[in-house]
This record gives structure tokens, C-alpha cells and sequence, in this order.
């Protein structure tokens, strides 16, 4: 297959071991197409990789450089048709590697490709959603923490859709996506301004203004245990989460009336991040 397999890793040892034995029983050489992007991590994730995985290719950076700037190590050294992005704490499942090359290579406008990602009991994670108008976008960051099953929120993440088929969609979760990176190519790769989080949606929206397509291929899956390394700097994370949200935000609006809101949406993002900073702090007490 013409590809190369990014993982991108931040001290998840154990999940790493499993995420690169997942790549190794989808093909022989598929190790060998592989790109172990390691951000400073402090738990022998690095020396796991180098011991277990010498096949592999790693990169070892010295500083925790974020998932922007350590997919586009993989991106601008690739010279593959496509690239398959995955963050150390997925699993992959037999052929989905095989399933999503062979959709792209039969899909030409295909920019983008994300498989069915579920917890670990099985069931689904909501990726696969749609760009939110203002009005879902400002209800979901705020009855989203309290009431999921919200109106706004299902709207914004497609719950009423059972995954069960392929579908079209407006952006799907860069914990496991397959790029052609042509296309990304023409876009400018990702933004290296979003340290963490929204990169995703991000790269998908200059995808889609720029004519490309983003799909949900359900007989694609992977096991994904959501947020592994995030949550060992949670408060950090949560105020980098609002960041690239209001990021995103400013983004999008730069010739819109909109970017008057812009001091509002700040400050309600500030209580968000307050929120839920507070109820995280609860929770592990």
C-alpha cells in the first residue's frame, strides 16, 4: 500500500506497544512505513520503540511540540499517495488500514478519511460531526458539560446517525484519519498555531473550502482511549482545548461581522474553561 503511517506518541508506553502491534498484524512491511513521532516523553516510550520496534523510523524531539507540528514531521517528509495519522492511544482493527487506502484510491475527491472509532466496551465515539453554526457551537460549550444528549450537541456531533454506513461529513477526529497528501499539501498542511485540539476540524475546513471531500468509513475501526495523554496535564489541556477553539473561531470570522463577538466568545470561553477545570477537580476528589 502506498502509505505512511504517522503515530504520534506523549508518554502512553504501554498503549504505544499496543498501537504499533495493531499496525504490524494489518501487513509485514507495515512497520517499515512507519513514523513514530515521539514528544519528549518521560516514560521509555522512546526506548520502547527503538528496542521493540526497530523497524520503525522515530523521531525523538526534545520538547513536547503538539500534534500540528509533529503530524507535519510525518507530512512534509512522506512521499506517499496518503498518510494514516494515529495518536498512540488507538488500536487498530484487522484490514482498516487496507479498507480506507482502497476507498481513497476509489474515491479521487477524497481528502480525508476517518475510520468508526469506539471505546474500549465497544461502543461508539462521535467522530464524524458537522462544522456548528454559531448558535450550536455556543449551546453545545455550554449544555454539553451538563446535558449531552442536548438538542445543540446532537446536532453539531450527529448523534442521530447510527455510523453504520459511510457517510459524507464536515470533519472527523485526527485520532485516526487517513490524508492524501496531495491534498494536503495544497492546503499548507496543518496550522502550527493549534497546539493541541480543533487542528483536526481545522485541516478538514481548508479541505473542504479548497473542493476536497471528508468521509466516515464504519468497516474501518479502531479503539481509541480518548484523551491518554491529555489527562496527564488536564487543567493545562482544558485551557489549551478553549484556546484553539477561540483560535478556530477567529479563524473563520476574520471578514465576518461575527469577529465583533469575538470579546464575548472569549470571555465565555473563559467560564467554560473555569467550568470545566472545577468539575474535573471534583471528580478526582
Amino acid at each position: 500500500m502506498d502509505i505512511t503511517i504517522g503515530v504520534i506518541s506523549f508518554n502512553t508506553k504501554e498503549l504505544l506497544a499496543d498501537c504499533l502491534s495493531s499496525v504490524a498484524a494489518q501487513g509485514r512491511d507495515l512497520l517499515t512505513k512507519t513514523v513514530v513521532v515521539d514528544n519528549a516523553s518521560t516514560d521509555g516510550s522512546v526506548a520502547l520503540v527503538e528496542e521493540k520496534y526497530p523497524q520503525a523510523q522515530l523521531i525523538a524531539n526534545n520538547e513536547n511540540l503538539g500534534f500540528a507540528k509533529a503530524a507535519n514531521q510525518v507530512l512534509k517528509n512522506s512521499k506517499s499517495q496518503f498518510v494514516l495519522l494515529l495518536n498512540s492511544d488507538t488500536i487498530l482493527y484487522d484490514k482498516s488500514i487496507e479498507s480506507m487506502v482502497d476507498f481513497m484510491q476509489g474515491c479521487p475527491q477524497a481528502g480525508a478519511v476517518g475510520p468508526l472509532l469506539l471505546n474500549p466496551d465497544g461502543t461508539n465515539q462521535a467522530s464524524g460531526r458537522r462544522f456548528p453554526s454559531f448558535l450550536d457551537a455556543s449551546m453545545h460549550a455550554f449544555l454539553g458539560v451538563i446535558a449531552p444528549e442536548n438538542r445543540f450537541s446532537r446536532r453539531y456531533k450527529l448523534l442521530d446517525w447510527d455510523r453504520k454506513n459511510k457517510k459524507e461529513v464536515d470533519w472527523i477526529s485526527g485520532a485516526a484519519f487517513a490524508l492524501r497528501r496531495q491534498a494536503v499539501k495544497e492546503i499548507g498542511f496543518f496550522d502550527e498555531r493549534f497546539f493541541m485540539y480543533v487542528e483536526d476540524m481545522d485541516i478538514c475546513y481548508r479541505l473542504w473550502e479548497n473542493g476536497w471531500k471528508i468521509f466516515l468509513l464504519p468497516e474501518a475501526k479502531v479503539t481509541h482511549y480518548i484523551g491518554e495523554s491529555s489527562k496527564q496535564l488536564n487543567a493545562q489541556m482544558i485551557r489549551e482545548f478553549q484556546k484553539s477553539i477561540y483560535r478556530f473561531y477567529l479563524k473563520q470570522n476574520a471578514h465576518s461581522p461575527k469577529r465583533f463577538l469575538a470579546p464575548l466568545v472569549r470571555l465565555g470561553l473563559f467560564f467554560r474553561g473555569s467550568l470545566l477545570v472545577g468539575a474535573s477537580k471534583l471528580k478526582r476528589s
